[in-house]
């Protein structure tokens, strides 16, 4: 995460709290290890259960349905930690745009709209975020209430012969995902959180960065070398006149 830390942490080049900012990055990095170990945990379960169910067989040579148990709570829990790190994802952005104090996601996507237009990177991106974050919020919100629109299965048997892996289907709120393994679900969750969290920090330090005339400073994507040296891809800088991007520090 210290990739996206860095990306905030200059009062040079910016107005907002840096410290709260920085504590709420780590906080994002703290729910993001939790995220990693329910995974983590539920892919052992689920190949403990795979090999009980194949010692089973060779035994009496029938087939044996495979079954972790409790896939919904494995669910729960892994969703309440995704959630928790786009909740201080949004608590950043809420510190460059104060007025969206007490409001979510879909609110954020018509803040960048109003403020940057439709054909701005930024919204672009926002577009792209923010209805997976809302889902990651529907999702929580369904499940920690015991309500219909996430659906969870263990290990199932298919009208084909095969037998199909712990799964979940998502429609809430017009928030939707169809059905795919739960492990999978996971694992993508997770790289999409990390990727929402480096774009947004990126673009909302990008727009909110105070005036350093007569230096047009940017933020702007590392060359490979500095990425390995200093271990982050992105960072404030120039660009000289022959398009080279150098950056400050």
């Amino acid at each position: 995460m210290r990739r996206n830390a860095d990306a905030v942490n200059d009062a040079t080049f910016q107005s907002i709290d840096i410290d709260r900012a920085m504590q709420l990055s780590f906080d994002a990095f703290s729910d993001l290890v939790s995220m990693q170990e329910v995974a983590q945990a539920f892919n052992s379960a689920e190949q403990s259960a795979i090999e009980k169910a194949e010692t089973l067989e060779q035994k009496d040579r029938s087939q044996t349905i495979p079954v972790v148990g409790n896939d919904r709570g494995h669910c729960k829990t892994f969703i309440q930690k995704a959630d928790h790190f786009a909740v201080s994802l949004l608590s950043i952005a809420r510190l460059f745009y104060p007025e969206m104090k007490a409001r979510g996601w879909t609110d954020f996507h018509r803040v960048v709209k109003s403020r940057y237009g439709e054909s701005d990177n930024f919204y672009k991106v926002s577009e792209l975020t923010t209805p997976f974050l809302a889902l990651v919020r529907n999702a929580r919100d369904c499940l920690e209430h015991n309500l219909e629109g996430v659906k969870t299965s263990d290990f199932e048997p298919q009208p084909d012969g095969t037998i199909a892996p712990p799964s979940i289907e998502i429609d809430f709120r017009k928030s939707i995902h169809e059905r795919c393994p739960l492990s999978w679900f996971m694992e993508e969750t997770t790289k999409a959180l990390l990727d929402s969290f480096e774009m947004i920090v990126v673009h909302t330090c990008s727009k909110n960065m105070q005036p350093m005339l007569p230096l047009p400073m940017v933020v702007h994507l590392l060359p490979e070398n500095y990425q390995k040296a200093w271990r982050v891809r992105f960072a404030y800088g120039m660009h000289y006149q022959d398009g080279q991007f150098v950056p400050c520090g």
